[in-house]
């Protein structure tokens, strides 16, 4: 058993944890000022920070073809791999999952049968499902059968949710998540939105009022909602400062006992739409 685990480029995986493992990220693309981007391949995620700040218009994106995927397949099973693990962002938020089965069923119509190929829905976003992918290799590092792999990479990305917030509206308005008047107003004010994500959807669950309170906010929230024995967290940031980052691992240490909590760049998937100025935790209910 060969195992090969692909997922997308929205998944935020970090390139060095996955340097030298069995893991291919397949891109999507970024159209910016028509120019055409890979993402994870031809942009860093500062970059694609410092382009959504300058850049006055709304950056689109496209999900990876069934033929992208149809390639990897084919060199995996050229390059002896007999079992695939892919997860993919929400089908609720991209056509990205459905492109993945496209291609095993294209694949299966080319003749090939000795290779299996389990294609999960997370149901999530950025780091609640690229962190299983490294519990998946790291089980298949210890020799756990594909089966089990899969059953446990599912279970996580089902239990998984990120909770966070932005420090503008400007973006959320720009894309449409938030109406120009209540943008505009919410802007004058200072509310700044506290959001879910998980299990197919993002929506607003709290807010507060002040770039002060944006972190609390955030840590109130995780508090109401965690009730799982799960004890993994991870921060998630964008361009904000260092103290912002400090104060979050610091609240989270205190209320939940945790040290030394991964933390993790947010790429184009989520700044697309939140704009480069964001932060949120990643927890399991």
């Amino acid at each position: 058993m060969k195992i090969l685990f692909v997922t997308d480029s929205s998944s935020d995986v970090p390139r060095e944890l996955i340097e030298g493992k069995p893991v291919v990220v397949v891109p999507s693309k970024i159209i910016v000022s028509g120019k055409e981007y890979r993402d994870f391949h031809d942009l860093t995620h500062e970059k694609y920070w410092e382009i959504l700040k300058t850049t006055p218009e709304v950056p689109t994106t496209a999900a990876a073809s069934p033929g992208d995927y149809l390639d990897v397949y084919r060199k995996a099973r050229d390059d002896g791999y007999t079992h695939i693990c892919v997860t993919q962002i929400s089908s609720t938020a991209s056509a990205t999952m459905n492109n993945a089965l496209i291609a095993r069923k294209m694949l299966e119509e080319e003749g090939v049968t000795d290779m299996t190929i389990e294609v999960i829905d997370t149901l999530n976003y950025t780091m609640t499902y690229g962190h299983t992918v490294l519990e998946g290799i790291e089980m298949a590092d210890k020799g756990f059968s594909f089966d089990k792999i899969v059953e446990r990479m599912r279970e996580l990305c089902h239990k998984a949710e990120v909770v966070f917030s932005v420090f503008t509206l400007k973006y959320l308005r720009r894309t449409g998540r938030a109406s120009g008047m209540a943008a505009f107003a919410g802007e004058l004010l200072g509310i700044r939105p506290v959001m879910l994500g998980g299990r197919g959807e993002v929506k607003p669950v709290s807010k507060v009022r002040g770039d002060k309170n944006v972190v609390d906010g955030i840590v109130e929230y995780v508090k109401k909602r965690k009730n799982s024995a799960e004890t993994y967290m991870s921060i998630l940031y964008s361009d904000i400062s260092k103290e912002v980052v400090a104060k979050l691992e610091y609240l989270l240490e205190r209320n939940f006992g945790l040290k030394n909590l991964p933390k993790y760049k947010l790429g184009a998937a989520i700044t697309s739409h939140t704009g480069p100025f964001a932060v949120g935790v990643v927890f399991y209910t």
